[in-house]
């Protein structure tokens, strides 16, 4: 296995993790989005998992604008996203958006 290869396959392993964990604690901030990257993960044909993966970074954008607007702050990402990096920036890209579109004041990333 390449180390690219190995890292998604982590990625994917850590994910599945968080996710069973969360349905536990019924933590539901997120569970749609990690759900979808999960699957675009184990679909076998490319296109399926194309559409996956894009669904779910739109999934998270979304997400994050709808919560910046709900009120929480760009460092409050989900803990379902925290394992998937792809997840967090879309997340934070919609968290800013939502920041620029409404003319409030975009504070410089918070580095984690």
């Amino acid at each position: 296995m390449t180390d690219h290869a190995a890292l998604n396959a982590n990625l994917l392993a850590a994910a599945k993790e968080t996710l069973r964990c969360a349905q536990a604690r019924q933590d539901r901030r997120g569970v749609d989005v990690l759900d979808k990257w999960i699957l675009s993960q184990e679909h076998q044909g490319p296109e399926t998992c194309k559409v996956l993966w894009s669904r779910a970074m739109d999934m998270a954008f979304n997400l994050g604008e709808e919560e910046c607007e709900a009120g929480h702050e760009q460092a409050d990402v989900p803990a379902l996203l925290q394992d998937v990096p792809v997840l967090i920036e879309a997340w934070r890209g919609g968290w800013k958006f939502h920041k620029k579109s409404t003319g409030e004041l975009v504070l410089a990333s918070t580095a984690q």
